[in-house]
């Protein structure tokens, strides 16, 4: 898998290059990311240190308005996590 540097506040606005401004993304969806209303936007959770992606508000969403989510292909630790079994 490959991944990219994803600037929180986009790099062509003044992002800055700095490890706490900056998250993880596949090729796709870092270019998907953006200001406009078909883009997905991103924030840093402050409570997890974990960025989290927000579909375009242009989404049909089956189960209400888009909720932002993290990417936890990035968080291999996390996966693992909710796959183990309970006890």
């Amino acid at each position: 898998m490959h991944s990219e540097a994803h600037h929180l506040t986009d790099w062509a606005e003044g992002g800055r290059t700095d490890i706490n401004a900056l998250g993880v993304a596949c090729p796709k969806h870092n270019s998907a990311a953006g200001p406009r209303r078909d883009q997905w936007t991103t924030r840093l959770d402050r409570t997890t240190g974990r960025v989290t992606w927000t579909p375009p508000a242009t989404t049909q969403p089956i189960n209400g308005p888009p909720r932002p989510r993290v990417n936890n292909r990035h968080h291999p630790d996390r996966a693992l996590a909710q796959a183990r079994p309970p006890g």
